[in-house]
Formats: C-alpha cells, sequence, structure tokens
C-alpha cells in the first residue's frame, strides 16, 4: 500500500497529461510540454543521484524513473501538436516552413557521431555505466530536433513557451532561496587545486544573503552561468514586454550570483548587440561583420593564447592551459576521428595524472576536435557557417541566440545536439527561428 502511495502523485499527474490531449486546444501548451524535457534533464538529474553530464544510473528502477520523466511530457506534446497541426491544415492555416536543410543534414551526423560514442563506451559484461539512459537521452533530444525540422511548430508559440519555462524556473530560485525547499548537492572539488580569485563580484549576493559562486542545481557556477545568459537572450528578444522584464530581471538578479565573468561580460555583449540590431533591422553587413568576428575568435582563440603550464594556470581560470594540452594530444589515436568519442578530456587527465579537474576542452570547436579529429572539426566549421548564413536573415532573437551561444563558445563547448547541455535549449530555439525566417500572419493567428 506504501508503494503505491507513492507512486500515486506520478500516475496522477501522468492522467492528467494524457486527458489534456483531448481536451486542451492550447498551441503553446503542448509546446511547453515538447521542449520541458530540455529544462528537467538539466534541473532534475541530480535528483536520480547523478550529475546531469554523467547520465549514470543506480538501478534498473531509476533508469525507467528517469525515462518516464523525459519522455512523457514529449510525447503528451507531440500527440497534441500533431493534433492541432492537423486541425490548423484542415482550416487552410498551412504555414510555409523551410524544408530539410543542410544545418538539419549536419546536425544528424553529429547525432550520428554522439550515438557512435556512446556504443564505444556500451558496458562489459554488465560493468559500468548503463547504456540505455544516455541513448534514450540522446534519442529525445534528436527527436527534438526532427519535430523543429518538420513539423510546422507555431513559432510565437515556441517563444512563448521557452520564456514561460524560464520565468516560472527563476521565480522557484527565488523562492527557493528565502524559504528554502530543495537543496542540491556540489561536487566540492574545486577547477583545480590552488584555485583563488578575489576579482569576482554579485551585486545582489548581500541583498539575497548567499556566498559566492553560487551553482544551484548546476555541477558547477560557470554551467549554471551559461544557462542563464541563454535564457537571458532568449527573453531579451521577446515580443511580450511583461515576461521580458520580469525575466530579464529574475535572470540578472540569480545569475550575478554566479560571479561569472563570462555572465557579466555576456549579457553585456548581448544586450549591445541586440541593440543596434533592433537598429539596423535585417541589416546583413552589420550581422555579418557581428558573426564573422565571433566564428574568427573562437576558431583561432584556443591556438592564439594556448599556453604552457607556468603561464596558463593564471590565465582565464587555467583555460589556456586546458587547450594547449587538447591541442598536444587530440591526435593521439587518431588525426582524422581524434579519440573515437570513447575518452573524454575529463578521463584523460585522471589518467595522465593532471591537476586539473576538467569536464571538457572549453572551447566550441576544440570539443570536436578532441572527440572527433579532424573530421569533427570540419563538420562543426561548416555547422557554424550554414547557422551563420541563415542567421543573416531571421528574426532578431534568432540573431541574438546565435551570437550569445557563439561569445559562450569562446571558453565552452556551445553547439550541442544532446538535451545534457545547457546550450541545447538555445540551439533548439535558433532551429526555429530557422525554418521562419521572418515573421507571417500566421504566427499571429497561432497565439493563444
Amino acid at each position: 500500500m506504501g508503494s503505491l502511495l507513492g507512486v500515486l502523485p506520478a500516475l496522477t499527474v501522468m492522467s492528467i497529461l494524457v486527458f489534456s490531449i483531448f481536451s486542451v486546444q492550447s498551441e503553446t501548451y503542448f509546446t511547453f510540454l515538447t521542449v520541458v524535457p530540455s529544462f528537467l534533464h538539466f534541473l532534475a538529474a541530480p535528483f536520480f543521484g547523478q550529475l546531469v553530464n554523467s547520465e549514470a544510473s543506480a538501478g534498473i528502477t531509476s533508469r525507467i524513473e528517469y525515462m518516464l520523466c523525459f519522455g512523457t511530457p514529449w510525447f503528451i506534446g507531440f500527440l497534441g501538436q500533431t493534433r492541432i497541426l492537423k486541425r490548423r491544415i484542415e482550416e487552410g492555416i498551412n504555414p510555409t516552413v523551410e524544408s530539410f536543410d543542410p544545418i538539419d543534414a549536419l546536425i544528424s551526423i553529429m547525432f550520428c557521431f554522439n550515438f557512435l560514442g556512446i556504443y564505444l563506451n556500451r558496458p562489459i559484461n554488465g560493468v559500468g555505466q548503463s547504456i540505455y539512459v544516455p541513448i534514450f537521452t540522446l534519442l529525445l533530444s534528436f527527436f527534438s530536433v526532427v519535430m523543429l525540422a518538420f513539423l510546422k511548430f507555431n513559432l510565437y508559440s515556441v517563444q512563448k513557451a521557452v520564456e514561460i519555462l524560464f520565468i516560472i524556473l527563476f521565480f522557484f530560485l527565488s523562492f527557493n532561496i528565502f524559504f528554502p525547499i530543495v537543496s542540491w548537492s556540489h561536487d566540492s572539488t574545486p577547477f583545480f587545486l590552488d584555485s583563488h580569485d578575489s576579482f569576482r563580484f554579485s551585486p545582489f549576493a548581500k541583498l539575497l544573503n548567499l556566498k559566492g559562486r553560487q551553482s544551484f542545481f548546476a555541477t558547477d557556477p560557470e554551467t549554471f552561468a551559461i544557462f542563464c545568459l541563454i535564457g537571458f537572450a532568449i527573453l531579451i528578444a521577446s515580443k511580450n514586454l511583461l515576461r521580458k522584464s520580469i525575466g530579464i530581471s529574475l535572470i540578472f538578479i540569480i545569475g550575478s550570483s554566479t560571479q561569472s565573468r563570462l555572465f557579466y561580460l555576456g549579457i553585456l555583449l548581448v544586450t549591445v548587440i541586440q541593440f543596434f540590431d533592433k537598429l539596423n533591422y535585417f541589416n546583413k553587413i552589420y550581422r555579418l561583420l557581428i558573426l564573422s568576428s565571433l566564428f574568427l575568435l573562437n576558431l583561432l582563440l584556443p591556438w592564439v593564447y594556448a599556453s604552457k603550464e607556468k603561464i596558463g594556470l593564471s590565465s582565464l581560470s587555467g583555460r589556456t592551459y586546458i587547450w594547449r594540452v587538447t591541442l598536444d594530444n587530440w591526435s593521439n589515436e587518431s588525426i582524422l576521428l581524434g579519440h573515437f568519442g570513447r575518452l573524454s578530456l575529463k578521463d584523460f587527465f585522471q589518467q595522465t595524472g593532471y591537476r586539473f579537474k576538467v569536464y571538457h576542452s572549453h572551447n566550441l570547436f576544440l570539443e570536436y576536435l578532441w572527440n572527433w579529429g579532424i573530421l569533427g572539426l570540419l563538420l562543426s566549421v561548416s555547422l557554424l557557417l550554414l547557422m551563420i548564413v541563415r542567421a543573416l536573415k531571421v528574426e532578431s532573437g534568432g540573431f541574438v541566440i546565435l551570437c550569445t551561444l557563439m561569445i559562450v563558445g569562446l571558453i565552452e563547448p556551445s553547439l550541442s545536439t544532446t538535451m545534457n547541455s545547457v546550450c541545447f535549449v538555445g540551439v533548439l530555439i535558433f532551429l526555429m527561428y530557422v525554418k521562419f525566417p521572418k515573421q507571417s500572419n500566421y504566427l499571429s493567428a497561432g497565439k493563444d
């Protein structure tokens, strides 16, 4: 009886979701359910006894719980979306959407590489991490991209749903600060052993009664800062003044507690870029100048500033040294395919006795170079170039989001094809903008 009562809330929620397929007419609601797994994965993974980027699983029960938690809302959202889209087509509302294009093709190829990496890391004789949870996460991410590529989503509904998700989440975090409900455990190991930085600040730390370098549900403050920056970029482009004002205020206040310099710099750059893009509406020369500058910075910065240990330990929080290690060792197994996706940089540092505790190569392009060699680098460069070309003619929000992903890419991998990255939501929203280069009458008609 006790076990039944324990699952009763989950069964109730699932029943309500299933019933909503037939009772709810709001496209925003079903879009909300479709995109929510990307948030749930980042937010809820620690509740399953795992770090968000490890996808480790304690047993068959927790694996099933994990997959139901993320799969159910997506599936309900998919069924609801298809029902509404069918109705719209019957009513003659059939918007023109870009067909499958090179961006979709490249992302599909990168999904294949990720899948191959999971296969190569499969447990041997039952020892090691479960392969089912990572495969499920990868496939759910892939289906999300496919939905945006083929289904005729309403761009307004996608924008609204994601904006509401960010606002709800940051409202909860604000409430949780003053009236604690949930506490998250974190890895207390510093980025590297002698890490010390007295030049960080938070203008709201005293007001919120928080210590510095907060990471909340993320694995580290920088990861949470990137999540905040992605949310800021999405909300600053909102066409709803109330959601924009509330959202960017909450994100700035909470995000400042990370004391991340990337967060502050990103907020400033995104605001300036968005302001001038509004002044130069659909000005391709302005956009090309900004995007090409960010592209060259992403491509050249690691090669120019990669440092040896004595210099690199105090440069960009040690990232320049990580770049040097990556550049010196990416081709140890193969020049064409790097480490075949089966040796993370984190594992390499642990195996070779480096002092750093790292999770990745801290650069957009170097991550693909390390995992998949020259082929991975060429694919990531091609993907970003295609995204830049498409960003020249999308709505301002899409342009700003791509700029944000490239700003993050300077020191973090940001071209993610799976929901285990905080940047995946940004990639999804950009792809949605690509499908609707300019706002159409359909977008106004689809508001609910």
